[in-house]
C-alpha cells in the first residue's frame, strides 16, 4: 500500500473518531485521575448566588419546562463566581452570535476537556445584546485555552446583563449530551438536588 493511501486511511480514521468525540492526543499529564468522572460538583460557590432554577436536562418535551434541553441552567446573581465543576484542560473559549433578531444574542462558551472522550461545557448566556456587554463577560473569564483547571477553581465571574441571564452547563461524552447526574459525586449531587427542590420541590433533574 502506498504512502498516500496510508495517509488517506489515517486521516479518515482520525476524522471519524474526532466526529465521535475522541481526542486521541489528550493526556492529563498527571494533574488528576481522568479515567472516570464521578465526583463532579456544582458551578456556584454559595447557594445564595443562585436566583432561580428554570431548566434541567431533558431529551423530551414532556417535562416541567416543556422543551428538549441538553443541559442544566444556573441562574446566577451578577458578580457571582463561576466554579469549575470538574478538572480538565481548557479546550476552547468561543463567542457565539445567535443573530441580531435574538433577545439573547451573544454567549461565551468555555469547553473543558476532562479526558479523551468527555467535555464539560459552560455556555455563559448573560442575556447580552450589545458588544460592550459581550466584552465585559469575555473579560471576566480568567482562564485561557490550554490552562489546567481543578474542580472548585474559579473560571470567571458572571456578568448578568438581563433577567434571563444564566450559565447553561452540559456534559458531552462521545459527542452526545448526557444527563449530568451520573457524573456527580454523592454529596455534590445532593447539594444540587436540594437547590433544585428549594425552587421546585417535585422536579427531577433530568427527564428522558
Amino acid at each position: 500500500m502506498g504512502t498516500i493511501a496510508v495517509l488517506g486511511i489515517l486521516i479518515a480514521f482520525f476524522s471519524i473518531f474526532n466526529y465521535l468525540g475522541f481526542d486521541f492526543f489528550f493526556d492529563d499529564q498527571g494533574h488528576y485521575d481522568s479515567m472516570m468522572l464521578d465526583d463532579m460538583g456544582v458551578v456556584y460557590s454559595n447557594r445564595s448566588d443562585v436566583l432561580a432554577f428554570n431548566e434541567g436536562f431533558s431529551t423530551v418535551a414532556d417535562c416541567p419546562w416543556g422543551f428538549v434541553h441538553p443541559g442544566i441552567d444556573y441562574f446566577l446573581r451578577n458578580g457571582s463566581c463561576i466554579i469549575a465543576a470538574a478538572p480538565g484542560r481548557v479546550k476552547s473559549i468561543n463567542i457565539i452570535d445567535a443573530g441580531a433578531s435574538r433577545e439573547n444574542r451573544y454567549r461565551v462558551r468555555v469547553d473543558i476537556q476532562f479526558n479523551m472522550t468527555l467535555l464539560v461545557g459552560y455556555n455563559i448566556e448573560s442575556w447580552m445584546n450589545e458588544t460592550w456587554q459581550l466584552e465585559a463577560q469575555r473579560g471576566a473569564i480568567i482562564v485561557q485555552p490550554g490552562h489546567w483547571i481543578q474542580k472548585g477553581q474559579v473560571i470567571g465571574t458572571f456578568v448578568r446583563a438581563g433577567d434571563g441571564g444564566h450559565v447553561h452547563f452540559d456534559v458531552i461524552e462521545h459527542a452526545s449530551h448526557y444527563c449530568p447526574s451520573k457524573y456527580f459525586g454523592a454529596a455534590d449531587l445532593a447539594e444540587l438536588l436540594d437547590m433544585v427542590h428549594s425552587f421546585h420541590p417535585d422536579w427531577a433533574l433530568c427527564y428522558a
